[in-house]
């Protein structure tokens, strides 16, 4: 799992802003030269036009186009990049932010929803461990250590907590932070949201029917019931979520613990299916 949402695409976005950057460089130089060597006098208003028009081009349009490819990109992932509003235009002041998109650094709303989890309703952890080990969580997370490296730094510190059950605290608690971070931003800029399922075999049979379920952003998606086995005789019951991992409707437990599904945004409700009260 990829705990920093923003550093699969980091590298990749930053070198193709410096390439445009290089590109707008160049193509400002090349038509300055024939400017300055001319033995006519120099119109600095032409040369002024001249920049701002290579520059619009370059930072401007081209700029956009790349920021709207990675977008698209995040949310084929079923990843939110973004740090705000979605705008219409990118802003050339600002060569790390294009259209309310900063692939730059680390997602601190995430991070500081992570911070407001509480450890303390889980078995054998008291309030104090609680907050210990989550604090471990979100220095990890800062430094993109990864579910697994976390995990091992928690049995490290707190031997009481084994391996695997470090993993399952870490997982759940970090997928459930970035969820709700990208559904509050989701809210503010996009009309409906996505449920996206990891897609590789392993899921809840319930969180597989949800998969690319669109529905108004605001509305929670309705979570199918499903059986842990195919040979269990217990239901694991439905329930409601805002986004997956969401705790606010008290779903069981089975519904939450190490689910990997995402949220995405949706501008129009084409490209997933609508299901029962959801369909309008």
């Amino acid at each position: 799992m990829a705990i920093d949402p923003v550093r699969p695409l980091r590298t990749a976005y930053l070198q193709q802003l410096l390439g445009i950057i290089r590109q707008s460089r160049q193509s400002i130089l090349r038509n300055v030269r024939p400017l300055i060597i001319s033995p006519y006098p120099l119109d600095l208003d032409e040369l002024e036009r001249m920049i701002e028009r290579s520059l619009t081009y370059h930072l401007d349009r081209r700029g956009q186009a790349i920021v709207e490819m990675f977008i698209r990109l995040g949310y084929d992932r079923g990843v939110d990049y973004t740090v705000g509003r979605v705008q219409a235009l990118a802003p050339v002041s600002d060569f790390k932010i294009i259209a309310g998109v900063d692939f730059t650094r680390p997602d601190m709303k995430a991070i500081d929803e992570l911070s407001r989890l509480s450890l303390a309703d889980l078995k054998g952890i008291n309030a104090d461990l609680g907050r210990k080990v989550l604090r471990t969580i979100v220095e990890g997370d800062k430094k993109g250590l990864g579910v697994t490296r976390i995990a091992q730094e928690i049995t490290e510190q707190f031997n009481t907590i084994g391996l695997p059950r470090a993993e399952t605290i870490v997982r759940t608690s970090i997928n459930q932070a970035y969820n709700r971070a990208a559904w509050e931003r989701i809210v503010k800029y996009a009309p409906f949201k996505i449920w996206i399922d990891t897609g590789d075999d392993r899921e809840r049979p319930g969180h597989l029917k949800m998969h690319h379920v669109i529905i108004p952003a605001e509305e929670p998606f309705d979570v199918p019931a499903f059986k842990p086995t195919p040979t269990s005789k217990k239901m694991v019951p439905a329930c409601k979520m805002q986004y997956p991992g969401d705790v606010t409707y008290d779903p069981d437990l089975a519904q939450i613990i190490n689910c990997r599904c995402t949220l995405g945004p949706k501008f129009t409700r084409t490209g997933g299916k609508m299901t029962g009260r959801q369909k309008k």
